[in-house]
């Protein structure tokens, strides 16, 4: 008798086909790169379009406002040397974005000893090394006090946004030491972004607020930035700068 002949049957793996269906496949991990390459591309683009956005913000504000106050900020600088003889500007060292030194300026507002006068007084170094800045300072003179009140002697910094060292709104400039004293880890962050003319910190009281609630605000700064902040920031400025919050 003939045995019948044996049908090769199909064996099943089990997960075969579900593995087949899998984004652990080739394609699957091919397509899923993809689409997170595109997305990145995406965000890369619309970052780029808000930086070039906010660029062409700050030179036309920059430039405009240069214009307007050229005279007032020349009357001021000439009023400064007339009651104070010494340097028109101040210029000092910061840090930029991504930790580059820049030069910030600024119309002077104290004596012209005033660097030297704060490093030989161990007392007047302790109360300005609390915040880097001093609420009550016997350096500043009385045209001095008066610029800073109205907040004129920071628009030479419209120069410094205009070369693109700073920006219309962010962090303040700060120097290397109060970096490293005040921000501590965050100070990647705080670097990520250039320093601002203006900022969250300018509008919320300035001077009256501590260190802490400088950084604080700072950072908040970085983590929530959009061009639609910062002209929110530059429209509130002005009241800031009338009504002298915090303004030493």
């Amino acid at each position: 008798m003939l045995e019948p002949i044996a049908q090769e049957l199909p064996v099943r793996v089990p997960g075969a086909e579900s593995a087949a269906r899998s984004p652990a496949a080739p394609e699957g991990r091919l397509l899923e790169g993809l689409r997170v390459s595109l997305r990145r591309e995406t965000v890369r683009a619309a970052q780029d379009a808000e930086d070039l956005a906010r660029r062409l913000v700050d030179v036309g504000i920059a430039v405009t406002l240069l214009a307007l106050l050229g005279l007032p900020l020349l009357v001021a600088g000439i009023a400064m040397y007339l009651s104070s003889p010494g340097p028109i500007f101040f210029a000092q060292v910061r840090c930029g974005k991504g930790g580059r030194p820049f030069t910030c300026w600024k119309l002077r507002t104290m004596r012209k000893d005033a660097e030297q006068t704060l490093a030989d007084d161990p007392d007047l170094w302790a109360a300005y090394r609390e915040s880097y800045k001093l609420k009550y300072d016997p350096r500043v003179t009385p045209v001095g006090r008066l610029l800073r009140r109205t907040s004129i002697d920071e628009l030479p910094q419209l120069w410094n946004v205009i070369k693109g060292e700073m920006c219309m709104v962010g962090p303040r400039p700060v120097l290397d030491c109060e970096l490293l004293d005040k921000y501590g880890p965050s100070a990647e962050v705080l670097l990520s972004v250039p320093p601002g003319l203006t900022g969250l910190w300018q509008i919320s009281g300035r001077s009256d607020l501590t260190y802490a609630d400088r950084v604080r605000l700072d950072l908040e700064y970085v983590a929530r930035r959009s061009l639609a902040l910062d002209l929110a920031i530059i429209i509130r400025t002005p009241l800031a700068v009338v009504c002298g919050w915090g303004a030493v």
